[in-house]
């Protein structure tokens, strides 16, 4: 992952990064399809022009909680994308947050290790943090989501 350009987001307390390039797109709210017998993150499926994907609630990934019914009216949908390793096509899915925040060039500063204090929960999803400019962003890694076990279906 080369790129230097961020879409930032909230989620609940923690502010967080996503890489321009793994972003597909955000979307405005919309219903969302709810699903039986999934992982508590998983909030159902939504339709977009034609392909059914998955939403999952990032605050509650992050915090090790089953999600909040709504996020306000400032929610968004990103729609990441995330490959395993040797996985030749990656898993498209949307993230609901629970606002968007002005997109981050980070120039040419990089990702930095987490530093101590971080929830564990956010830390398995999180690629390191980007401190420049501030504030702090903790950037998300759509693979890291994509890989987890409790998710094996939506690959």
């Amino acid at each position: 992952m080369s790129s230097s350009r961020y879409v930032c987001a909230r989620a609940r307390d923690l502010r967080v990064a996503f890489a321009i390039d793994e972003v597909a797109e955000v979307l405005s709210p919309r219903p969302i399809t709810p699903l039986f017998h999934t992982p508590p993150a998983l909030l159902g499926v939504i339709g977009v022009r034609g392909d059914i994907l998955p939403v999952l609630d990032l605050a509650a990934l992050l915090h090790d909680e089953r999600p909040r019914p709504s996020e306000g009216p400032d929610a968004r949908f990103v729609v990441l994308r995330g490959a395993l390793a040797g996985q030749s096509k990656p898993t498209t899915f949307a993230i609901r947050v629970g606002m968007l925040e002005p997109l981050r060039d980070a120039g040419t500063a990089e990702i930095a290790p987490l530093p101590p204090g971080v929830p564990e929960g956010a830390a398995r999803f999180a690629r390191g943090i980007v401190t420049q400019p501030s504030p702090a962003l903790l950037v998300i890694d759509p693979a890291r989501i994509v890989a987890l076990e409790s998710l094996a279906a939506l690959r």
